[in-house]
């Protein structure tokens, strides 16, 4: 996550337009107003990053509402609205105008949450292609206060996506995507069982280095190209991964993909591959594929406390 800066000067809100040459290109689509800090109380207007997950999909991004919670501080709040129809929420000003918080949007959120607010979250190993995406859009939000968004609480996913595009005409079964980075000091789980820690941001604390994406009863793939998306662990995979892929034909094949840097509320797509599974790699996929997937279980799971797979 971005670090703070110091707050702005105290210019009027009505006047104070952005300067292009200071601000990218993602800030310049509203009016710039500073944050007001002047009183006892600080007014932030909340919204969604214009190019967090959701809108990179083509998936609706987030409206804020009176149900959802916010947490500041460990206290929790509602939006408000205001005339112009723009939800708020009020906090107490900061002396070092350090503001985060954590946006539980309102909806089902049992599949995904052993306790509130800030423990207990998950991003699922298991997912399946026609479930998970969605269920995410009841999945907490983060937001930090900074200098250039002004009197704007913009607020992000705290998970990332791995996508990836497959080429070839078979109906896939599975995705399985496993790090292959097996240095334990430098590696980070993938997904699992994870917490919000207001200074050190979202973390997985407990978890497996692989995702699995469920496609049954079979996606059809394209000459042209067929995306999958997998929700997982925002990190620097700098070893990349080991792909596996299964059709409704009992094949599949393995790729080896090189490294990959994803952030916090970023899609990334890692590249297309060629799904084409000869004759020696049909005969040996499943095997391998097995045993792999028995060792996960039997080496990780079992020690994972309380975990919640709600899509396995």
């Amino acid at each position: 996550f971005l670090p703070l800066v110091a707050a702005l000067a105290i210019i009027p809100a009505c006047t104070r337009q952005k300067d292009p040459e200071k601000y990218s290109e993602k800030d310049k689509s509203s009016e710039f107003r500073p944050l007001d800090e002047s009183g006892r109380i600080v007014r932030f207007y909340l919204e969604t990053a214009e190019d967090g997950i959701n809108p990179t999909l083509g998936r609706n991004r987030h409206v804020f509402t009176p149900d959802d919670e916010i947490y500041s501080r460990m206290e929790t709040m509602n939006p408000q609205q205001d005339a112009d129809g723009r939800s708020f929420v009020e906090v107490v000003r900061s002396e070092t105008s350090n503001y985060k918080m954590f946006c539980y949007p309102s909806g089902d959120k049992s599949w995904f949450l052993e306790s509130a607010p800030l423990y207990g979250l998950m991003i699922p190993y298991s997912q399946f292609i026609g479930e998970t995406l969605d269920r995410m859009a009841t999945y907490p939000l983060y937001g930090e206060y900074r200098e250039e968004t002004g009197d704007r609480m913009i607020f992000r996913e705290p998970y990332a996506v791995i996508q990836l595009t497959v080429k070839g005409s078979a109906a896939v079964t599975s995705v399985h995507l496993e790090n292959r980075e097996k240095n334990l000091e430098g590696s980070f789980y993938m997904a699992g069982l994870s917490s919000y820690n207001p200074d050190k941001g979202y973390v997985v604390t407990e978890g497996v280095n692989f995702v699995n994406l469920n496609c049954t009863p079979g996606t059809v793939i394209s000459p042209e190209g067929t995306t999958f998306n997998l929700v997982v662990a925002p990190g620097n995979y700098k070893e990349g991964f080991v792909l596996s892929i299964s059709d409704s034909g009992h094949k599949g094949q393995i790729f080896e993909t090189g490294g990959v840097d994803v952030n916090a509320g970023e899609v990334k797509n890692i590249g297309t591959f060629d799904y084409s599974p000869s004759a020696e790699e049909i005969e040996s996929y499943f095997e391998k594929f097995d045993v792999k997937i028995n060792i996960y279980t039997v080496k990780y799971l079992p020690n994972v406390k309380n975990y919640k797979n709600p899509v396995e």
